[in-house]
């Protein structure tokens, strides 16, 4: 699901079974989600002539999906080299309007159309992230929950930029080439987890998201 925080530059200087995508007939009979909460984390550190360079992510993130897309998702932002920068944001969607606060500064509020409300109700459905994922060529049954991919950008890009908004420009100095992906069900086939990683001569990168707590009751309220 894409964050709503752009991924800031990352670089700022097997065997099993093929898996496809679930029949229409599986879908329809999955548990539906109302509800869930995320924890992601976004992670890149030099190692090498790099060593003491890092940028770091952290999301956390409470949604509702039914009876209408709602949406409070807290951004923590580190970096540094050798030293160590943090920014925040806050970033709400309740009824028709996303709301938004950077660091201590004042909220920020925006009108939402009837197509980004059903853009933003797809991104955040953990289903269709599923989905994206199934979707790469080459997903392999690792176990019996847990799938598993490995490619470069131009193979595995799409969903690196669906999950965790990393288009490939967000890697430029890096050298990171090869990525693996595992993706885990839970319960009802719901997703659980996702783990991204990927190692070059000089960074070192990882990606999470995990899914909890769902169809637990929550109600999001403007700021």
């Amino acid at each position: 699901m894409n964050r709503n925080v752009a991924a800031i530059a990352v670089a700022v200087f097997a065997l099993g079974l093929t898996v496809t995508a679930p029949a229409a007939a599986d879908v329809a009979a999955r548990t539906p989600i109302r509800t869930y909460a995320a924890q992601i984390s976004v992670y890149t550190k030099g190692v090498g002539s790099q060593q003491g360079w890092f940028t770091s992510q952290a999301y956390t993130e409470g949604v509702v999906l039914a009876p209408h897309v709602a949406l409070t998702e807290k951004t923590v932002f580190d970096y540094g080299w050798n030293d160590h920068h943090r920014s925040t944001q806050l970033y709400y969607i309740v009824g028709t309007r996303s709301y938004t606060k950077n660091g201590n500064g004042p909220w920020s509020v925006q009108r939402l159309s009837s197509s980004a409300l059903r853009g933003a109700a797809q991104s955040l459905n953990p289903y269709q992230t599923q989905k994206e994922f199934l979707a790469l060529p080459g997903v392999m049954r690792a176990s019996g929950t847990r799938y598993q991919v490995t490619g470069n950008y131009a193979q595995v890009g799409s969903f690196l930029l669906w999950a965790f908004s990393l288009p490939q420009v967000s890697f430029g100095g890096t050298n990171l080439k090869v990525f693996t992906i595992s993706f885990w069900d839970g319960s009802h086939g719901r997703p659980a987890k996702i783990a991204v990683s990927a190692r070059s001569a000089t960074f070192a990168f990882t990606a999470t998201e995990t899914f909890t707590s769902y169809n637990k009751p929550l109600t999001i309220t403007a700021p």
